[in-house]
């Protein structure tokens, strides 16, 4: 099974809240520029819409993920869930939460879980041999990435405030 090294402050990942209004095409926009300008293939994993008593619940779920080398891959996760919305001249006045989840997938392939003794050398040459290499290039790479979506997420929901 791949070894998966976390770059989240929190076990929810990084958290955007806004409430006011939101121009969610160019959310959309901003985030899936972010995708390809760092080459992630991009996945809508998830787009749920249900009517409450409040207005309208909106629950969205985006992956993106791209391979590092032929060890690691990088994915990045982001959850937003939207309540009460209103349409208001092309904008939606919302409450919002945004959700970043980042994460370094060591040996995606699983070309070391073939067995038992090629499982502890897997874990042996994560902690001891490449250490240094997954935290100074792949999480700080990462961690950069994700900070930089979540600058752009923030950007585009702070133009309406």
């Amino acid at each position: 099974m791949p070894d998966t090294v976390s770059v989240n402050p929190t076990q929810v990942g990084f958290r955007i809240k806004k409430i006011g209004l939101i121009d969610f095409s160019k959310l959309y926009l901003e985030s899936r520029e972010f995708f390809d300008d760092y080459k992630y293939i991009f996945h809508e994993t998830q787009h749920k819409s249900k009517d409450t008593d409040k207005g309208r619940k909106l629950d969205i779920k985006w992956l993106g993920y791209r391979e590092v080398d032929k060890y690691a891959k990088f994915q990045i996760k982001v959850n937003i869930v939207m309540f009460g919305i209103k349409e208001v001249k092309g904008l939606y006045s919302t409450e919002m939460y945004v959700y970043i989840d980042g994460n370094v997938i060591l040996d995606y392939k699983n070309q070391w879980e073939i067995s038992r003794f090629r499982s502890f050398l897997f874990k042996f040459y994560n902690r001891y041999i490449i250490r240094r290499d997954i935290i100074n290039y792949y999480f700080l790479t990462l961690s950069a990435e994700v900070n930089e979506l979540r600058g752009r997420i923030k950007a585009s929901l702070d133009e309406y405030d």
